[in-house]
């Protein structure tokens, strides 16, 4: 199963917005904005969602599962997850899983979605109702240990001057 070390933080203003902008495209060059549209499902353990893309350029971006399992706690996390690409499916799929499951909730965001040093991936979300957010995630290779991941995580942190005081233990859904 791929595992990330992430953290997730609110953004206090919107001049730090885009001062992250700006510091990361400096670092990482040029953004990719999505528009994602996450649908979660009641599940015993984990998270468990289906993840939609909206807009002319997403046309080519396929509907994807993801099934995750991550603490929430502040700081640096472990996530472990499993993503499937769902082709042209998802309406059927969306169907047969809420009534199988049931709707937890759906969470709406523009993410602008920057790659670190080709492993570590860096989005500044405007999610519907809650406001912008940062959110790093650096993909583990499987030959690195995750305090390497943490490594890596912390020292973009401090480069982006990312407060300790805006980082957010949960998930965008538990927020609304």
């Amino acid at each position: 199963m791929p595992k990330n070390i992430e953290i997730k933080a609110r953004i206090p203003s919107k001049q730090k917005v885009e001062n992250y902008h700006n510091l990361l495209t400096q670092s990482c060059g040029q953004a990719e904005i999505i528009h994602q549209h996450d649908t979660f499902f009641n599940t015993e353990k984990g998270r468990f969602k289906l993840r939609e893309f909206f807009g002319d350029e997403q046309k080519k971006k396929e509907p994807e599962l993801i099934f995750y399992e991550r603490n929430d706690e502040n700081g640096p996390k472990l996530s472990d997850f499993i993503q499937v690409n769902l082709g042209n499916k998802s309406e059927g799929i969306k169907e047969v899983l809420s009534c199988a499951y049931g709707v937890k909730g759906c969470v709406g965001k523009k993410r602008t979605l920057y790659i670190y040093q080709n492993q570590t991936r860096v989005h500044i979300d405007e999610v519907e109702n809650l406001g912008d957010f940062i959110e790093i995630e650096v993909c583990l290779r499987d030959n690195q240990t995750e305090d390497e991941g943490k490594e890596i995580l912390i020292n973009l942190s401090k480069y982006l001057d990312i407060s300790n005081d805006d980082l957010i233990e949960v998930a965008y859904l538990d927020l609304l």
